[in-house]
């Protein structure tokens, strides 16, 4: 027996939702209780996303650098550029951050399934 972390209740060591509150134990509970083929499928459409969201905040990052840099005429550098510039350097870093996990186990073949 183990004890339901929401109502604290005693429930079966296998029980992936209590049968007391009716909250679900743990999400890896839930993945696991998936067949094999729907797991693969869940974490290819995981990565996949975050493969995008990471394009994604390096295209914003890019944009608004060059924003920043060409189009803001020069002579109005002030807090509020180089706040821009720090938003959009943190934007490319973290989209990169975002890209490079998803390679770490992620084949880049599995994008177009």
């Amino acid at each position: 027996m183990k004890i339901c972390p929401h109502c604290n209740k005693e429930i079966n060591e296998k029980a992936i939702k209590c049968i007391h509150c009716g909250q679900y134990i743990s999400n890896q509970a839930i993945f696991e209780s998936l067949p094999p083929e729907q797991q693969v499928e869940l974490v290819r459409h995981t990565k996949r996303n975050l493969f995008y969201l990471g394009l994604i905040a390096v295209a914003i990052g890019a944009v608004g650098l060059y924003y920043l840099i060409n189009v803001m005429p020069h002579s109005s550098i002030n807090r509020m550029w180089a706040f821009g510039i720090l938003i959009s350097i943190s934007f490319l870093g973290g989209g990169g951050i975002t890209i490079l996990r998803s390679f770490a186990t992620f084949d880049v073949g599995d994008l177009g399934k």
